[in-house]
């Protein structure tokens, strides 16, 4: 009875550090549950947990914005960079040509042509979609801002709007990439609201969509979501440049996991198990378990240097 309290208790202290975003305490609280699980006879939910403590520790850094804090405020640096972005190919090249188009994007607006700064990423969780979007402000030098959509989305009738109006002032007082992440969050279907919907949900999708309308042309604004058909057409509308993240393959988990481990000297035997026990991984899963087998090889490799010394 006592463990199953003190499960209890990180998961009130999880929920406090999540919404605080607060990554250090987040992993505390995850540690604590971990213990409390295998303390419970179950040591398989207390490895997820521990992966799900690994993939926060690998999560990119980037400006968020806030509407309760200062208008832009700095996560902790962390250890996963853009440089890290694995895709395959043809991701890989859709990005670099909007990229290349957007450095042009100047001369396209002059020419009275569409220039692709309103970009919806579709893809699963982990994937890379908000790794995509800070390797693509990163090379073309701008700040990425991240809309906290916990912290956008009140409860209170006509709050939500008023933050959202919030966000878009903050985003245009200087060059930056904005992004919005679970865009369907804010703009979902309203063909579909449920028949008890007040009219709140469809206010909101409306005033997405009248500062989407007013933002300058050159803002980059990229959208995300996993679940496009819960996403207003309106607004998918106004995304017609889109990019399509999917789950790796193996070819794509091989050489991420050779990227992310190419300081150390792993037998081809543990790369390929890894390899193979990865099906179905999205990018963050499998970082968390490369980690995971990376500092197992150095833990390994510092006891037999240990034993070795005794020995001598």
């Amino acid at each position: 009875m006592a463990r199953a309290t003190a499960l209890g208790i990180a998961v009130e202290k999880l929920v406090r550090a999540i919404k605080t975003r607060n990554p250090e305490a987040e992993r505390k609280c995850l540690e604590v549950m971990a213990v409390a699980a295998e303390r419970l006879g179950d040591a398989e939910s207390a490895q997820k947990i521990r992966a799900i403590s690994t993939a926060i520790a690998s999560l990119s850094p980037m400006e968020v914005w806030r509407p309760a804090d200062p208008p832009v405020a700095s996560t902790q640096a962390t250890s996963m960079a853009a440089s890290e972005l694995v895709l395959p190919k043809a991701t890989a090249e859709r990005i670099e040509t909007i990229v290349e188009d957007l450095r042009i994007a100047s001369k396209f607006l002059a020419a009275k042509l569409d220039a692709p700064t309103r970009i919806l990423f579709v893809g699963p969780p982990g994937v890379g979609k908000t790794l995509a979007a800070r390797s693509i402000a990163e090379r073309l030098g701008l700040p990425l801002l991240v809309a906290d959509l916990e912290q956008v989305i009140e409860q209170y009738m006509g709050q939500t709007g008023k933050n959202i109006g919030k966000l878009f002032e903050e985003a245009q007082k200087a060059p930056t990439v904005l992004m919005l992440d679970e865009v369907d969050a804010l703009a979902s279907n309203r063909g579909e609201a449920p028949k008890d919907d007040i009219g709140e949900a469809k206010r909101v999708t409306a005033t997405l969509i009248g500062r989407l309308d007013g933002a300058p042309v050159e803002q980059i604004i990229i959208a995300a979501t996993n679940v496009p058909h819960v996403v207003d057409p309106a607004i998918l509308r106004r995304f017609p440049t889109q990019v399509t993240f999917e789950l790796p393959v193996e070819e794509m988990r091989r050489a991420m996991v050779q990227k992310w481990l190419s300081a150390l000297s792993l037998e081809q035997r543990e790369v390929d198990e890894l390899i193979e026990r990865s099906k179905g991984f999205s990018g963050a899963m499998l970082r968390a378990e490369a980690m995971a087998l990376g500092r197992a090889h150095i833990r390994r490799k510092w006891i037999e240097q240990e034993t070795r010394s005794e020995s001598t």
